[in-house]
């Protein structure tokens, strides 16, 4: 026994230095990455874009010029935008954008796992070696989506806060921990929509064990919590008025079932299964003894949370454009309920365990190191051999632009000129174009009358959005794959 705990010791450091490592690894190819690593976080970067030259800019209207769309709530922007305000950001500099949203990100994910951390040592009272493993397995398994420029993280962050005080509230009674909770619960769906299915959650709990001073308290912190950010969003000058034509109306971008299976699903079980179906498995087994323990109410709360949250996650991940993030949320279900069954269904097997972790985390680890490597070459080479050609197009539109718009495929190019660039984020576009989702037919006027002056592209285009490129532009330059059309209401004969 005394040999078992020794090679384990070992084990143990040797999983730090490794995992640690990794990390550090990790964040620095994220965050010198120049383009987008994934979740298309060049929709968001041009999002805090645009309300750097004005808070006014944050929800226009998809169907005005520049027919832009801001797919999130608004805290993760504002947040952002006060930072890189704090730091004179150009708005042009997106780059720079990226490494301090990407930043932010990284900071949030670290606090969430913090808040793993203290919520297995306090509340849970699990070795510190077991809680250390679990914050560092939260970090690898989410780390691809949450250490990006996107507002996941964010979310992530409110459900272990309000877990951790209703968790508080049930040992202890305060009355302060169900008022915070709602107001984080507000917090959570003021950063992104699907933080919707956790407000039901603690409210199906609070009508569940019947604690009406919960349910009056959560629902005063919700409210008080809504008047104040948009309190402070006037104040600020954000504009509302469109806010639901881009949050709501920005995501419909419909359903498939063979996507989701193809993609979505299997990738969430090919990364993620076999935890998955371990955990699922030991719950199982222990499953009567864990629903009569003296601890059982936990239990109860984290089992129902996840449940409601896998169910939740493969239902939107039917939706087109999904990815197994939608998985995240479960995913950290997942994790506190590991912790709960080291605590108190397995303890005696606490050393196979804590092995297994280890095993599984440095698993983990080394996929994703593999994949973000090869990635971060491939990206960096295409990004080299196009620098040249990508620095002549800013140029040429630089000397030409003028008062107009343009559209590029090439989101470096949109990016560099954000308030000029139309039709941005394009692969929403192209969803609710698909959907009938907005009226196109100012966007089809802007093109045929010569308000989008340029069109650029890496070959010549044929119909676009239903209108007949060809009718309307003629090229004007190439500069290696990229052409550019100009409308033919500035041509000069």
């Amino acid at each position: 026994m005394g040999k078992d705990k020794s090679i384990t010791n070992r084990f143990y450091w040797f999983y730090l230095f490794f995992t640690i490592l990794t990390l550090a690894l990790l964040f620095y190819l994220t965050i010198s990455n120049k383009t987008d690593v994934r979740g298309v976080e060049s929709n968001v970067v041009h999002s805090i874009q645009l309300i750097l030259t004005g808070n006014h800019n944050l929800y226009q209207s998809p169907t005005a010029l520049p027919f832009n769309i801001t797919q999130y709530s608004p805290i993760y922007y504002m947040l952002s935008d006060g930072i890189l305000t704090l730091l004179k950001a150009e708005s042009a500099d997106y780059f720079f954008i990226r490494v301090i949203t990407r930043v932010i990100s990284m900071v949030i994910l670290l606090t969430t796992a913090l808040l793993i951390y203290l919520f297995f040592r306090n509340k849970i009272e699990i070795p510190a070696k077991d809680s250390l493993i679990l914050s560092i397995l939260f970090i690898l398994i989410t780390f691809p989506w949450f250490s990006v420029s996107r507002p996941d993280v964010l979310v992530a962050l409110v459900i272990i806060a309000v877990i951790y005080l209703n968790y508080s509230y049930i040992q202890q009674k305060r009355l302060r921990y169900p008022f915070f909770t709602g107001a984080l619960l507000f917090i959570g769906l003021a950063t992104k929509l699907n933080a919707a299915i956790f407000v039901v959650i603690i409210g199906i709990f609070y009508l569940f064990i019947k604690d009406w001073k919960a349910v009056f308290l959560s629902l005063t912190g919700f409210l008080i919590t809504l008047i104040s950010i948009v309190f402070i969003m006037k104040i600020g000058g954000y504009n509302l008025t469109y806010i639901k034509e881009n949050i709501i109306d920005g995501i419909e971008n419909g359903y498939s079932f063979e996507a989701a299976v193809r993609k979505t699903y299997s990738d969430f079980f090919s990364y993620f299964g076999s935890f998955f179906i371990a955990i699922i498995l030991l719950v199982i087994y222990k499953f009567k003894y864990l629903t009569t323990h003296i601890n059982h109410r936990l239990f109860n709360f984290l089992l129902f949370t996840g449940i409601v949250l896998l169910c939740y996650s493969f239902i939107t991940g039917l939706k087109v454009g999904s990815a197994h993030n939608y998985f995240n949320e479960f995913l950290l279900l997942l994790i506190l309920l590991t912790g709960y069954l080291m605590k108190y269904a397995y303890e005696q097997y606490h050393l196979l365990f804590r092995n297994g972790l280890m095993v599984y985390s440095l698993s983990v680890a080394i996929i994703f190191t593999f994949y973000y490597c090869l990635e971060y070459h491939d990206q960096h080479t295409l990004l080299k051999n196009n620098e040249i050609n990508v620095n002549l197009v800013r140029s040429y539109l630089k000397g030409n632009l003028d008062n107009k718009y343009f559209f590029s495929t090439e989101r470096e190019i949109s990016l560099s000129f954000p308030d000029k660039c139309i039709l941005f984020p394009l692969d929403i576009h192209n969803l609710t174009f698909k959907q009938d989702t907005y009226n196109y037919d100012p966007l089809k006027k802007a093109l045929r009358d010569g308000t989008v002056k340029y069109f650029i592209s890496r070959g010549w285009p044929n119909v676009f959005f239903g209108v007949k490129i060809n009718e309307y532009y003629s090229l004007s330059e190439k500069y290696g794959p990229y052409l550019i059309y100009q409308s033919k209401n500035f041509f000069r004969f």
